[in-house]
């Protein structure tokens, strides 16, 4: 797998490829590498439906610490890595516990998970390159660390995942597809929704009003980022309205605060590229925008850590605002129920989402960069000393990390 180097001064690029192109690509079975240039730039989910996945079966092996467990103790919480080479990597704390590889077939030979996320007792895996490019939900048992059967019917390129706990149905974003497919626990589908943009993916739910809001990069309209805010109770009519972010560049990261239920919403291109995060009521009342930490650079996904009652954002790079530098380590921040913001947690190279994990009060940010020293970032939620609380595990083999969940 290629590595790129630490530093570099070229803006983060994009690129939208018809889905269509990934189907013709995967049926050929033809590998295409990712360019070094580009391997930190794009959302994890732009960069896989954009090209064929780089390996067919059998999966790459890796070696796991001697006396590994072969899975998560039933006794506890374990965090789950999707892995865009094909698997999951499961932790217990900053403990690895194992790697599990995506069984491979020739009746389904491609596998690139972008995001992990817990329901209906099992570990979910969105992987647009499954089912020959059709896209699938990848199915785990966490009790055994075996393979179900994928859910085929969560639409084209399935992205990011949220469960409404109000009617147990499940929202999946289907990037470049424009919409939303809903499917309940046996994997029937209850609806599609289409979506105010082509491109959904970010989502997070109100567990009191049991809204789902669905951030969009591009309006097909205006040609800018738009958010959906969906009523989870209904699938047949399901969109209450859309509105767009304020002066809105692109969306990337939606979180909502549970605490107050007002959404934040990440515009990576805005303040120079720098990035601001607005903030909306759930009726969609515009509040306010909030500035990151100085050094900030196209901000990425976020996720709500419910003992903070606080908002992460990833920022995937750091820019030395004096030399125009750019590096790929990344960092996370936080905003307060109170709007306070945090300052900069240094983690690893590329992160762009997390996920929080209640057995250890700890919120977990995957690196998305393959080369040696990248890791899992853990960030203890103490708030006010954010950034003396950063713990880097690394991986076991080659990994690129993208979305996790919590079991």
């Amino acid at each position: 797998m290629m590595q790129t180097s630490t530093l570099r001064s070229h803006p983060r690029k994009y690129r939208v490829v018809l889905p269509i192109a990934l189907a013709v690509f995967l049926l050929a079975l033809s590998p295409i590498f990712l360019s070094a240039a580009n391997a930190s730039s794009v959302s994890p989910v732009e960069k896989l439906t954009s090209f064929s996945y780089t390996h067919n079966f059998p999966h790459p092996s890796a070696k796991l610490p001697a006396g590994a467990a072969k899975g998560c103790p039933s006794s506890t919480q374990c965090v789950y890595v999707a892995d865009s080479i094909g698997g999951v990597q499961v932790f217990e704390g900053s403990t690895l516990l194992t790697s599990i590889p995506v069984p491979l077939t020739s009746s389904d030979p491609q596998s690139c998970p972008v995001s992990a996320y817990y329901a209906y007792g099992k570990i979910l895996l969105a992987d647009p390159c499954g089912n020959f490019g059709a896209g699938e939900i990848r199915v785990l048992n966490p009790a055994t660390n075996g393979w179900e059967a994928p859910i085929t019917s969560s639409g084209g390129a399935p992205a990011f995942m949220v469960l409404n706990q109000k009617n147990n149905w499940l929202y999946i974003t289907n990037f470049g597809y424009g919409s939303v497919t809903v499917i309940n626990s046996a994997g029937v589908v209850e609806g599609v929704i289409n979506t105010c943009g082509a491109l959904p993916e970010f989502l997070d739910y109100d567990s009191v009003s049991g809204l789902v809001f669905v951030g969009n990069r591009e309006n097909i309209h205006t040609d800018t980022g738009c958010v959906d805010v969906i009523n989870g109770l209904t699938a047949e009519t399901p969109i209450l309205h859309s509105y767009p972010v304020i002066d809105l560049l692109t969306v990337t990261g939606v979180a909502v605060n549970q605490a107050t239920g007002n959404v934040y919403i990440n515009d990576a291109f805005q303040n120079n590229e720098q990035g601001v995060v607005y903030e909306y009521s759930s009726t969609g009342k515009f509040i306010q925008g909030i500035a990151p930490p100085t050094g900030s650079f196209e901000l990425w996904g976020s996720v709500y850590d419910p003992e903070a009652k606080a908002v992460y954002v990833t920022s995937p790079d750091t820019l030395n605002l004096t030399t125009g530098i750019l590096s790929e380590q990344g960092f996370a921040f936080y905003i307060t129920s109170g709007n306070s913001v945090s300052g900069r947690a240094f983690l690893g190279l590329g992160p762009e989402a997390g996920c929080y994990d209640p057995a250890v009060v700890s919120v977990f940010f995957p690196n998305f960069q393959n080369i040696v020293g990248s890791a899992v970032s853990i960030v203890t939620t103490i708030p006010g000393i954010i950034s003396n609380h950063v713990t880097n595990v690394n991986y076991v083999g080659v990994v690129e990390g993208f979305g996790c969940a919590a079991s």
